[in-house]
This record gives C-alpha cells, sequence and structure tokens, in this order.
C-alpha cells in the first residue's frame, strides 16, 4: 500500500511542476486557486488589471503576462522592486480604501477597461469590505472578473458577504466559494507561516457587466455548510463566538475603542499564527 504523503507539506513540495517555472516568486495561493486564475486571466486577456496587495509580486508575474495595463496596490514603496520588473505594471502606494478611488479615475480618464482585479491586499473585515465598496463605484465597459483571495477567512468571508454589492446595477453575480478554501490541521505551516487550525485560502468570485441587473442579486456560498463546520473547529472559534454574544453592534463598538492596531492585537493574541 502506497503511503499518502500528509498535506501538512509545505507548498514547494506539492508545486515542483514545470507549469509554475515562470512563475518562481512567493505566491500565497494553492495549487487551485492558482490554476483557476492563470486560466481566467489566460482566457480573458484584460485590457486593464488592477491587483491590491504586491506583496512578493507572485500573482503578479501572471497578471501582467496576460493583462495589456496593470495597477499594482501596496503599502509598502519596497514593492517597487517586484513591480518594477513590469513595463505595463505601475505601483500605487498607500492604504488601498484611498488609493483606489483615484486609480479607478484614471483607467476612466484614460479610456481604459478595466477587466481583472484581485483583491488579496487588508484581510480584515473593514478592510475587504472598503476594497469593495470602491470598485462598486465603476461602471463597467466590458465584462469584469473580480477575484477575492481568503474568502474562507472568517473575517475576510464577513467583508464579503456584507459589502454592498446591490448598490451598484453592474454587479450580475458573487459567488464566495468560486475555489473552496480550507482548515489547516493543528501545527499547520503555509509558505513557512503558522496557520495551525486556521481557515484561509478560497476564491470568492464577482462578476460586473454593462448592462443592468435584471431581479435581485443573490449572493451565492456554496460551501457554507463545509465553512461552519470548519468554523467549529478553528483557531477562529473564540473571535466568532465573541462576536456571536456581543451582537454586530457591540463588536463594532469594541473595535472602534481599541482601533486597527488593538483589534489586530487581540487577533493575533487569541488566534496566532498568520
Amino acid at each position: 500500500m502506497n503511503r499518502i504523503t500528509p498535506a501538512t507539506s509545505e507548498l514547494k513540495d506539492r508545486t515542483s511542476y514545470d507549469f509554475y517555472r515562470r512563475y518562481d516568486r512567493c505566491w500565497n495561493m494553492e495549487n487551485g486557486e492558482r490554476m483557476a486564475m492563470i486560466a481566467m486571466l489566460s482566457s480573458l486577456k484584460p485590457a486593464c488589471s488592477i491587483e491590491i496587495g504586491t506583496r512578493e509580486g507572485g500573482s503578479l508575474v501572471a497578471i501582467a503576462e496576460h493583462s495589456g495595463k496593470v495597477f499594482t496596490l501596496d503599502l509598502d514603496p519596497k514593492c517597487q522592486e517586484a513591480a518594477g520588473c513590469f513595463p505595463n505594471v505601475e505601483l500605487v502606494v498607500g492604504l488601498s480604501q484611498e488609493t483606489l478611488p483615484g486609480v479607478i479615475r484614471k483607467i476612466e480618464q484614460q479610456d481604459l477597461s478595466l477587466e481583472f482585479v484581485l483583491i488579496d491586499g487588508d484581510h480584515s473585515e473593514d478592510g475587504v469590505r472598503g476594497d469593495i465598496e470602491c470598485l462598486l463605484n465603476y461602471k463597467p465597459k466590458r465584462p469584469c472578473y473580480i477575484l477575492m483571495h481568503d474568502s474562507f477567512n472568517p473575517f475576510c468571508r464577513e467583508g464579503m458577504a456584507s459589502a454592498a454589492w446591490e448598490s451598484s446595477p453592474y454587479v450580475q453575480s458573487v459567488d464566495l466559494d468560486f475555489i473552496q478554501g480550507r482548515l489547516y490541521p493543528p501545527g499547520g505551516t503555509f509558505q513557512g507561516m503558522d496557520v495551525g487550525a486556521q481557515m484561509w485560502q478560497g476564491l470568492g468570485l464577482a462578476v460586473m457587466r454593462p448592462e443592468e441587473r435584471v431581479g435581485p442579486l443573490k449572493i451565492l456560498g456554496v460551501d457554507d455548510h463545509m465553512y461552519t463546520l470548519a468554523s467549529r473547529h478553528s483557531a477562529h472559534r473564540l473571535l466568532l463566538r465573541a462576536t456571536h454574544w456581543l451582537g454586530p453592534a457591540n463588536y463594532q463598538k469594541l473595535r472602534r475603542v481599541l482601533g486597527k492596531n488593538g483589534s489586530d492585537r487581540l487577533k493575533k493574541l487569541v488566534i496566532g499564527g498568520r
């Protein structure tokens, strides 16, 4: 009987394929997510793309390869080292909720067609929701596909689910589980980070089209049952219980009192790791 290698093995042990050699940078996505994004980009060949969250430029390699023009947004000016490798990429430094409206105006002024967006920056509920709602002010010239990474993470998922999607008549569909995420085992690691018992990965997908939506918008979560089961056994469960116990209004009030830094420190203290 062949022995099965545990799923806790590092991602690099499971991606040593010729297919990935030209995407050799640190890329914080699993195999299925990488393949889905590469396939989408190679099919769409977007005239213009936006990436929120540059980091080491792993996903940027694929986005730049298949796009005409790319705006990549990040807080860290050192990301210029990654972005500067591509002649069609422009790095925009700053908080995405502050810089994204200006990028969208620039796209409209230059008469470009925004056709692909990857949201993978601020992983807080407010941050994800803020990025989404900035994009909802855009009126697409052609279909625009919005990928949202880490849709299986409770905070990212809540930001995605609570965004004001219906405020844009051009949003046709929202699927939180376009690619399902995972619950890592206790002691699990990913790209050298401690993610033991944490819920990460997954790709949500929203589609905007030039024509206005007909009928109500449905937010799909085809993996909601698995998400609920996973959350009961995850490192996030204590924060999720506290949120439920306090209620949405009191939870938001506590976050305002603590501030973003205080909230992030408390979250890391309870969850640990990534």
